[in-house]
């Protein structure tokens, strides 16, 4: 599944968690992207791995 964004407009993209996927700015102006998580992370118990996309 892709998401194609542009413009001035702001658009919400909903990423399950658990699930593998990648932020790329195929344009030329500058991306900003805002996170949010439902709890805080612990750099002892990490649930963040890389997998190639």
């Amino acid at each position: 599944m892709s998401k194609r964004c542009h413009g001035k407009e702001f658009t919400v993209v909903d990423i399950p968690p658990g699930y593998t996927h990648q932020i790329t700015n195929t344009g030329d102006g500058e991306l900003v992207t805002l996170f949010w998580a439902s709890e805080m992370f612990n750099p002892d118990k990490p649930d963040t791995w890389f997998m190639p996309v």
